[in-house]
């Protein structure tokens, strides 16, 4: 190498586009609903109560909280922009996989919230209260033929025959 060599101009390597990463660009998108599972897996299970403990949500009430509306709008609008996407420009097969691979690992994560809120195992308390209506419920669909059977062998069960009294007016 002579003393010429430092002086004169080297050709400079042709710059490359950087490869885009589509697997983090959907997995960025997808993060809020990945936080909003991991809020609503926090409520599956706290309780209220000391010795007579409860969960503070019940299923129906899991099922309905605003974080499970917000998950499905967000994979909605996802959706949405991944349409308008392919519409408008030439999706890359690469983009199409990294979507599929990713809506795929959230939806898992998805059905999994559901099954976890869907098969919570009861407090003591819970299973008492839910073995108290159901007898209830037994005792109030015998009763009325029981009531009727009575009335026609000429019996009646006890406060029957009072009628229903109003309150006093002021």
């Amino acid at each position: 190498m002579g003393i010429f060599d430092w002086f004169s101009p080297k050709p400079k390597p042709a710059r490359q586009a950087p490869a885009i990463d589509y697997h983090a660009i959907f997995s960025a998108k997808f993060k809020i609903v990945q936080r909003e599972i991991a809020t609503v897996r926090q409520l599956i299970h706290q309780k209220d109560g000391s010795f007579f403990e409860t969960h503070k949500y019940s299923v129906e009430e899991l099922v309905q909280l605003p974080q499970m509306n917000k998950i499905k709008a967000a994979c909605g609008a996802i959706r949405a922009d991944v349409d308008n996407w392919i519409r408008a420009t030439n999706f890359p097969p690469e983009a199409q996989e990294a979507y599929r691979v990713v809506h795929s690992g959230v939806d898992s994560s998805i059905q999994a919230l559901e099954e976890e809120i869907n098969s919570r195992e009861p407090t003591w308390v819970e299973c008492f209260i839910s073995a108290f209506k159901g007898f209830a419920k037994v005792i109030m669909t015998i009763l009325p033929p029981l009531s009727f059977l009575l009335n026609v062998f000429g019996y009646s069960l006890p406060g029957g025959d009072v009628p229903p009294q109003l309150p006093p007016s002021s």
